[in-house]
């Protein structure tokens, strides 16, 4: 059995509304954008073991679906939405709700959702973004 179908199969009927927008694209997996990475939180800023960890990260949810991220532990796969920021939120994120994907251990990366894309704000590897 297929590491999605496990997923499914564990969280069917158990998906409850979240603050994360998206719509119709729940059953699509995540694109993952650089396109808003804040200079000094940039993953060229980050360990080099922390640069494949993410690539790894990556990887691992580039099949499963929003809806099923979304449901999961975010100690695990899964997404959190965060509520409290230590920095200014740029202005392409302002009035969208801030998430956050762990990548390498507890180190997270925190952006927003537009549709099926994940646009990484920080990569905050010394946790200085939000209060973990």
């Amino acid at each position: 059995m297929s590491k999605i179908k496990r997923l499914q199969d564990k969280t069917a009927g158990k998906i409850a509304p979240r603050e994360i927008p998206g719509g119709s694209y729940q059953d699509e997996p995540p694109k993952f954008s650089l396109q808003y990475i804040q200079p000094d939180y940039c993953i060229t800023k980050c360990e080099h073991n922390d640069q494949l960890q993410f690539i790894q990260s990556m990887i691992k949810r580039k099949n499963i679906p929003w809806k099923i991220l979304i449901a999961s532990p975010h100690e695990k796969l899964g997404c959190e939405v965060i509520r409290s920021l230590k920095i200014q939120t740029p202005e392409c994120a302002e009035d969208k709700s801030i998430i956050s994907f762990r990548f390498s251990g507890k180190k997270a990366m925190i952006g927003f959702r537009e549709r099926d894309v994940f646009y990484i704000l920080w990569f905050d590897r010394n946790f200085t973004v939000y209060t973990h």
